[in-house]
């Protein structure tokens, strides 16, 4: 369970920047990196969703921050869902104006017996470790933090788009139709394909929980791992 004597009113963590942006360009997996510092006196456990999980990868998406450590978590958008971005962003300019993609950090203090098992455990055994853990904090335990995303096309982009015509064309005729930027702020979040951390050191092994967590204004949250594929709409 979590950590009763964190203040509720205090932040566990601080997290930096409020907005991941990305700039497009063609046949690449323009990426950011989001900082997680731990402002509390104890380990912290966090997680890492997004509205979208077939769009992104994230590394890790879960893991342990110890007191006055920071996690660097790297944050990619993958080539193929880049191509698409391009192609519908020359097509309709002011389509990726309204890219409603979102993620979503998830963070709570953790009690030190179970700090200190999940330190004890192997690296290979973390994933597995954090996800029963996370199963059973309570609801109102849990902090949540909403980071918008911002995507725009980088220099150029769009006068060597035609050298990845073929590429984004074959990525549009393979993808499910959807609708780009829609958000009628019942958003679903799940975790993207990725890697766990412990305190301070990124362990090995794809992560895929399905967990529940924290929401409000009817949002329903869930996980789904695999490296950049997950069901829509979700963080």
């Amino acid at each position: 369970m979590a950590d009763a004597s964190v203040n509720a009113s205090r932040p566990l963590v601080d997290i930096t920047p409020d907005t991941l942006s990305f700039e497009l360009f063609p046949n690449s997996q323009p990426g950011c990196v989001l900082y997680v510092s731990n402002a509390a006196g104890v380990t912290v456990a966090f997680k890492v969703k997004t509205t979208e999980p077939r769009r992104y990868l994230v590394r890790p998406n879960q893991g342990m921050i110890g007191p006055g450590e920071r996690e660097a978590v790297n944050v990619y958008l993958i080539e193929k869902e880049c191509n698409l971005l391009i192609h519908e962003g020359v097509q309709t300019p002011s389509s990726l104006g309204k890219v409603s993609d979102k993620f979503l950090v998830q963070t709570v203090g953790l009690g030190e017996g179970e700090a200190a098992l999940l330190t004890s455990v192997a690296a290979a055994k973390q994933t597995e470790a954090l996800t029963k853990i996370w199963a059973t904090f309570n609801k109102t335990a849990i902090r949540n933090k909403k980071l918008n995303v911002r995507i725009s096309l980088a220099s150029g982009a769009a006068k060597s788009l035609s050298a990845a015509n073929s590429t984004a064309a074959a990525s549009v005729a393979q993808s499910p139709a959807r609708t780009v930027g829609s958000d009628s702020g019942g958003a679903v979040f799940a975790s993207p394909g990725s890697q766990t951390s412990p305190s301070g050191v990124a362990a090995r092994g794809a992560y895929g929980a399905r967990n529940g967590g924290g929401g409000s204004r009817g949002q329903r949250f869930e996980g789904r791992g695999g490296r950049g594929r997950g069901a829509g709409r979700e963080l």
